[in-house]
């Protein structure tokens, strides 16, 4: 396939940022430390935890954990905010099990001694849920779910995207989880995909809330390419979003990202 010369300009512009990649295969979590050290990185990425080599144990389990407290405690002494992404396929309808999934997935950031765990936009019933979203009973099974959801979050905090029925009509959510509580929910403002339309409703956009105490900015679907102006307290902006990849996407995302980071002189 041919690569539009869009994208590749816009990679041609991400060799210019202070970006490093590195093959951690086969290393060790003292190699990551010393060379997140070496280069005074302020964001390490893992992709993905499972590389890097471990203790001797010989259950894989034990060896995962030692990496996943090595990191912690690493990231604990530089005050850096550990975040899971749970990248999962979620069936349209099926609540029971996208919840099986999104505990399995919380249980597991928890093993790998995660802050924070984060979930796609509408995560619960799956989406486009098409006319699902207009029935009261199969809202009311999707916040049933986020309960028993947060009944898993101990010691972690989780951000899950949803549907939410209020007074206005449905609105696509990020429910706030914490010490086993739904704090909070952040509800979509811009409804820009035709498959939404008619079945979602504007919420109040893009909030910031404090997550392990850190700053951040919550913002769900589309509503990142429409909100430019962030509280500058704010540490970190996160985004859940549901819309489907296509061409040019890669393009369209690095320039939003482009237009609303900033770094200091």
């Amino acid at each position: 396939k041919t690569v539009p010369q869009s994208d590749l300009d816009s990679l041609a512009d991400l060799h210019k940022l202070p970006l490093f990649i590195r093959s951690a295969s086969g290393k060790g979590v003292g190699w990551v430390k010393a060379q997140a050290q070496r280069m005074k990185a302020q964001v390490v990425f893992i992709d993905y935890l499972q590389l890097l080599a471990a203790s001797k144990a010989k259950d894989r389990y034990q060896q995962i954990t030692s990496i996943s407290i090595g990191l912690h405690e690493f990231a604990q002494t530089t005050g850096i905010l550990v975040i899971a992404l749970a990248q999962l396929n979620y069936t349209i309808g099926d609540i029971d099990g996208n919840t099986s999934k999104i505990i399995d997935s919380i249980n597991k950031a928890k093993a790998q001694r995660a802050d924070l765990v984060i979930f796609a936009e509408q995560a619960v019933s799956g989406t486009p849920a098409f006319d699902l979203l207009r029935k009261t009973t199969f809202l009311e099974l999707c916040e049933d779910a986020l309960v028993e959801i947060a009944s898993c979050c101990d010691g972690i905090a989780a951000i899950v995207g949803l549907p939410i029925l209020t007074r206005e009509g449905t609105i696509s959510a990020a429910a706030l989880i914490q010490d086993r509580k739904v704090l909070r929910y952040v509800g979509k403002k811009y409804i820009t995909a035709r498959r939404e339309m008619g079945f979602l409703v504007q919420g109040s956009g893009c909030e910031t809330i404090t997550i392990c105490g850190e700053r951040v900015a919550v913002i769900v679907g589309d509503d990142l390419s429409r909100t430019s102006n962030f509280d500058k307290s704010v540490d970190l902006i996160l985004s859940i979003n549901a819309r489907r990849f296509g061409k040019g996407m890669m393009t369209y995302r690095y320039n939003t990202m482009h237009d609303l980071a900033y770094v200091e002189s």
